[in-house]
C-alpha cells in the first residue's frame, strides 16, 4: 500500500490518467503494480496454496479488465484500489467457472486452472457478496478489499472512511451473511 505521502501523489497520477494522460498510467502502474502484486500474491496463498495462476497472471488479467472497463473514474486512489479488488475477485471467480464447466464438459479445457477446494467455492462467495452488495454496498467493499485486495483492516477504514469500530461491526456482519448465505445453498 502506498504511504500517506505516496498516495496524494497516486491520487494526482489518477486524476492525470482519467483526463487522458499516458505517461500518468504509466507512472501509476510504476507506482501501485508491486502493491498489487503483493496482494494477488497474498489472495492465492490464501484460497488455495497450489493455485496454478500466479499472482503476476492474476495481476495483469485484472490490469488489462481494468483499462477496459468503461465508466469508472478514479479521481482517487480509494476507488482505484477498490475497483482493483473487485476485478480480482472477478477473474478468480470467472476461472473457477471455467473449471468448473470443464468438469462438466470435458471438451472444455483451461490453459491455467485453479483449484477450487471444497472449502471454498468462489463462485458461491460471488454470488453471496452480490446479495450483500445490495443491502449493504459499504459491506461487500469491505470484503472485496480485504479478502480479494488483501488489504489490513487499517488500510480498508481509511478507503473506505469508516471508524475501526464501524469496520470491525460491519466485518462481522459480512462475514455472517456471507456464511449462511453459502450454507443455505443458494
Amino acid at each position: 500500500m502506498p504511504t500517506r505521502q505516496d498516495s496524494n501523489g497516486i491520487t494526482e497520477l489518477l486524476r492525470h490518467w482519467q483526463a487522458g494522460d499516458r505517461e500518468a498510467l504509466s507512472a501509476v502502474i510504476e507506482n501501485v503494480y508491486p502493491e498489487l502484486r503483493k496482494i494477488a500474491a497474498g489472495r492465492l496463498w490464501a484460497q488455495s496454496p497450489n493455485a496454478t495462476i500466479s499472482p503476476t497472471e492474476l495481476l495483469h488479467e485484472a490490469w488489462i479488465r481494468l483499462a477496459q472497463a468503461e465508466g469508472l473514474s478514479f479521481e482517487q486512489r480509494a476507488p482505484f484500489f477498490t475497483a482493483t479488488a473487485i476485478i480480482m475477485r472477478n477473474v478468480l471467480v470467472d476461472r473457477a467457472r471455467a473449471k468448473h464447466a470443464a468438469k462438466r464438459d470435458p471438451s472444455q479445457s483451461l490453459p491455467v486452472q485453479m483449484p477450487v477446494t471444497p472449502e471454498f467455492d468462489l463462485p458461491s462467495m460471488d454470488r453471496a457478496l452480490n446479495e450483500l452488495e445490495k443491502l449493504s454496498p459499504r459491506q461487500a467493499r469491505q470484503v472485496d478489499l480485504r479478502f480479494f485486495g488483501g488489504f489490513s483492516a487499517e488500510e480498508t477504514a481509511t478507503i473506505l472512511s469508516v471508524s475501526p469500530a464501524t469496520l470491525k461491526r460491519d466485518w462481522l456482519a459480512a462475514r455472517m451473511f456471507i456464511k449462511q448465505f453459502i450454507e443455505s445453498g443458494q
